[in-house]
């Protein structure tokens, strides 16, 4: 099922005002400052408490709708910043505008953003913030033949979405925060094939189902999670564009490679054992392979990734959020302390 960018001003209203509802339902209003680096105003806001973000909607730009969000709790905050905004153009091809409005083959509607974080520091930039971004890019192509890879944040109305956009904003804040804080140069100067991705010849496959569209869109939620939990035990978990996560001993020795997956499609097993394959055979250390999978794993499944060298660590979800199942007694995560 392809996605195309709208491009048509009736349709993109349309779709611009399905995305307004669906953020709007169940959020709280809010009359608030909102800040940015050139200038202020007074805004209606729409909190969401348990997702813990807000958005603010405009119209009165002519080419652009304006749509942009933060963290900052307005129940206790007169003035709030912007994370980001995700602005989709009125009509036509418009690139310079972060945000994309898509539909499907179905109708179904959809919301991207082309990975353009602003900060006005150094360090700050789509290309940086893209090396680093924890979930996977959808490759659509414009009505003029040009091609892009975008963050998919998910269906419009989706059960996910607004997790999906909560965990978006909450990744492009911690970029803006640790932008200077990339992977160590002595861990890539040591591992130059950590950048390896396999050559490809002949046209991109972009025929996905909704359901497999939709799952990938929290590919992000769950490295993000499992980040975060993995620093609370004191272990610092590496990402680049191709490796979910990796960790690195005093060395700069790739210790341990993560792969994580959203289902346990046929497809989505076979892409993950080569994957983590590939970006395991380095030249300079043999790292332990660590499958991140959602829910039961049948026995052969396991027993077929144990002969493959493939250790499995399996997750639920509750609610947006997903559960890892004994992290900290995993085997190698904790006791081979694989901190630089």
């Amino acid at each position: 099922m392809n996605l195309s960018p709208i491009t048509n001003r009736k349709e993109s209203r349309l779709a611009f005002n399905a995305l307004r509802t669906c953020l709007m339902a169940g959020a709280k209003k809010f009359k608030r400052t909102v800040g940015w680096p050139s200038n202020h105003g007074e805004f209606t806001l729409y909190w969401h408490e348990d997702a813990e973000f807000w958005v603010v909607f405009s119209f009165a730009e002519l080419s652009r709708f304006w749509c942009a969000y933060g963290t900052m709790d307005p129940r206790f905050h007169r003035s709030v910043d912007i994370t980001c905004e995700i602005n989709p153009p009125t009509e036509g091809i418009d690139r310079r505008c972060g945000g994309i409005l898509l539909k499907d083959s179905g109708n179904g509607l959809y919301l991207a953003h082309s990975g353009r974080v602003g900060g006005g520091r150094k360090g700050i930039g789509k290309k940086n913030f893209l090396e680093g971004y924890s979930g996977n890019l959808q490759e659509v192509e414009w009505s003029d033949g040009v091609t892009a890879e975008l963050v998919l944040l998910g269906k419009i109305g989706g059960r996910s979405f607004v997790g999906n956009v909560a965990a978006y904003i909450r990744e492009v804040e911690a970029f803006k925060s640790n932008a200077t804080d990339p992977v160590p140069a002595a861990i890539l100067e040591k591992n130059p094939d950590l950048s390896f991705t396999p050559e490809f010849e002949g046209p991109r496959k972009k025929y996905k189902l909704t359901g497999a569209i939709e799952s990938e869109c929290r590919h992000g939620t769950v490295v993000n999670t499992l980040q975060t939990e993995l620093k609370a035990l004191g272990v610092h978990a590496y990402r680049t564009r191709k490796i979910d996560l990796f960790f690195a001993d005093r060395k700069s020795n790739i210790t341990h490679l993560f792969e994580v997956k959203t289902d346990q499609t046929t497809t989505s097993l076979y892409q993950a054992v080569g994957q983590v394959m590939l970006h395991s055979a380095l030249r300079s250390s043999d790292p332990q392979r660590i499958l991140v999978l959602p829910g039961e794993v049948s026995a052969d499944t396991s027993r077929r990734m144990k002969g493959l060298g493939i250790q499995i660590l399996r997750y639920d979800w509750k609610g947006d959020r997903p559960i890892f199942r004994s992290l900290r007694t995993f085997a190698g995560i904790t006791s081979g302390k694989p901190k630089l």
